[in-house]
């Protein structure tokens, strides 16, 4: 029995070891859409079917197949004068679609007919990254990951130019994925915004998730809370409390909408609703307006009460946080409240850092309140929330 086990456990480190020693993309193959166009969709073919978007000065497109059968596009463009590269997803309907377009199309053509006006079957939707500074990541086929600006498009190959200054000239068959990682460059290195930046601790700041991005948060284990970005300006947020042991639980449910944004200024209001058992439900509005960037700037906002048939909520809140991340893993964050209700108030303060990879962000920090500090003791509450970024 002791020889059994110890040669699966070797069977299990083997496999484990083959796991992380090999690349894990799937292999992909190129198809053809059509054999009117061929491997190759150009920017001539795409102006006779009207597969694409015409204004984005796409040069060609690519369809590739992944060992799991998914189909992804590689387009390739140049617009202002900017190189420029998408690899979106394609559904097997949509792949179908434009093969009966140039199907249909080529009949018309040899049958001595005009072809008939049609829109674009697929709209491109570009980044707001590109024409800008902002680097281009490139992942490859065989796990490589690459971070640099793309230099030029050179028929079946591109010219990525990494921040150490070294030109590439890459296959584009070899290209799996294409991003634009936010970020910023700083001392001549990347450094990319971390996940859950569209919160401080608790409150919100005034950013919000692009569209296709989610997020599962959980604060304090008991409040999980999944976030999806329906468009680059609106989110939807909800969740259900988890108390062991109860029969009823708190819904919890808050949409946000970016109002206004650019480069150092993200402007966004929201509401919130939150069910209470046995007690009703409680509604509320909040905004929020930050200043600066993810990697560092302040957030304002305010929070007012609707009303409802649950709990006495303050009449008005009043927000003042902020951030700076320290280095590529480590960001400090302080959020405070002053809560005004009638010839009362409130301060809530708080303190902390929240560590991060790529996808995921774990806060820490140290939050107090002057009720708190009034009744002596340890004048501190513990807080933990993590976040798990997903999507895009």
């Amino acid at each position: 029995m002791a020889r059994t086990g110890l040669q699966l456990q070797t069977a299990f480190l083997v496999l484990l070891l083959a796991g992380t020693a090999f690349p894990q993309k799937s292999v992909q193959e190129m198809i053809t859409l059509h054999p009117a166009v061929g491997p190759v969709i150009d920017a001539d073919e795409n102006a006779r079917y009207n597969l694409f978007s015409l204004n984005m000065g796409l040069r060609q497109a690519r369809l590739y197949r992944t060992r799991r059968g998914n189909i992804r596009l590689h387009l390739l463009g140049e617009k202002d004068g900017r190189p420029w590269i998408s690899t979106p997803s394609l559904s097997e309907t949509m792949r179908i679609k434009m093969h009966l377009r140039v199907q249909e199309m080529v009949r018309a053509q040899n049958g001595g007919h005009r072809p008939p006006e049609s829109a674009p079957l697929f709209r491109i939707t570009l980044p707001e990254e590109i024409g800008s500074a902002q680097p281009v990541r490139v992942e490859l086929v065989d796990g490589t990951t690459l971070l640099g600006h793309l230099r030029g498009l050179s028929g079946d190959e591109i010219v990525l130019q990494t921040l150490g200054g070294v030109e590439l000239t890459i296959p584009e068959n070899q290209v799996w994925r294409v991003s634009y990682p936010r970020g910023k460059l700083r001392n001549g290195s990347f450094l990319p915004y971390g996940p859950n930046h569209v919160r401080l601790f608790f409150a919100p700041t005034g950013r919000t998730l692009k569209r296709g991005e989610g997020s599962f948060s959980d604060f304090y284990v008991f409040f999980p809370t999944l976030t999806v970005g329906i468009t680059d300006f609106f989110m939807l947020g909800g969740g259900v409390s988890m108390f062991p042991g109860s029969s009823t639980q708190l819904l919890y449910f808050s949409p946000k909408l970016r109002l206004a944004h650019t480069s150092n200024l993200d402007w966004a209001a929201g509401f919130l609703f939150v069910k209470v058992p046995e007690e009703g439900v409680a509604t509320g509005a909040f905004t929020a307006l930050s200043l600066g960037s993810p990697l560092g700037g302040v957030t304002l906002g305010a929070a007012l009460p609707l009303g409802g048939d649950a709990t006495d909520f303050r009449e008005l809140g009043l927000l003042f946080g902020a951030e700076t991340q320290v280095s590529r893993h480590v960001k400090l964050i302080t959020e405070n409240w002053w809560w005004l209700t009638g010839d009362e108030s409130t301060v809530l303060l708080s303190g902390g850092f929240r560590l991060m990879g790529e996808r995921l962000a774990v806060d820490l920090a140290l939050a107090t309140a002057t009720d708190i500090l009034d009744e002596g003791g340890f004048p501190f509450i513990p807080y933990v929330a993590f976040a798990v970024n997903f999507g895009k």
